[in-house]
């Protein structure tokens, strides 16, 4: 089997703020949620950032991991931050996000199922202006590969997925920062990347399957 992206949700915050909630509903068969964080800071890199599944009826919410974060430019306090929960609750809950720098900023969340955990060193990251803008990612065949990426920019600038890789979303905050993420399947030395109009930064990282595909033994016959 292969990990299979059940679905996913995304939202624009609009106005700068600390915090966030829109719903998203994991289907039954997902067990590993994803959540990135797109974001552009109001004078400082986004910071303090927390991401839970919440419950309701008195029940302390589920918090996800911060797993990694990628800033550039000192300018435009450009970030993407990967959150993940395992096991989450299959029902139509709220997504909270909440941060300490009041910041613009586009998120996302993946439903994904047959997953295990990313692992933090599977996790790569760049900031730049030269387009495109990629990394290669560790991986195996039935693994996942997903990447998400910050962009500033004005209505007259791109970003869009490299070739062989989805783009999920692809949202703009008022004019000043965009946000997409997008997969491919996992593949050895997997490239993944955006094509950018303008200054960005960009995360990409391993879903290591729960279940490897098997492995075919050819035998050796011998002649004689």
């Amino acid at each position: 089997m292969s990990i299979v992206v059940e679905n996913f949700s995304y939202y624009n915050s609009g106005a700068q703020n600390t915090g966030i909630s829109f719903n998203h509903t994991p289907p039954s068969a997902t067990n590993l949620l994803l959540a990135f964080l797109c974001a552009r800071g109001g004078g400082a890199y986004i910071s303090g950032m927390t991401c839970e599944q919440e419950l309701g009826f008195g029940f302390d919410p589920l918090p996800f991991t911060l797993l990694a974060t990628q800033q550039h430019s000192e300018t435009f306090w450009l970030s993407v931050s990967i959150f993940f929960l395992l096991n989450p609750i299959n029902s139509n809950l709220p997504i909270n996000m909440a941060w300490t720098t009041s910041s613009r900023v586009i998120a996302g969340v993946y439903s994904l199922s047959d997953a295990l955990v990313p692992v933090v060193g599977s996790v790569v990251g760049k900031g730049g202006t030269g387009s495109p803008l990629q990394e290669t990612v560790t991986s195996a065949r039935g693994d996942l590969v997903l990447t998400a990426a910050s962009m500033e920019g004005t209505t007259e600038d791109t970003l869009s997925a490299i070739a062989d890789q989805t783009q999920d979303w692809l949202e703009r905050n008022a004019t000043t920062v965009y946000g997409t993420a997008g997969y491919k399947a996992g593949e050895p030395s997997c490239v993944v990347g955006w094509n950018i109009g303008n200054r960005a930064c960009m995360l990409g990282l391993n879903v290591p399957t729960a279940t490897p595909p098997p492995s075919f033994f050819v035998p050796r016959i011998i002649f004689s």
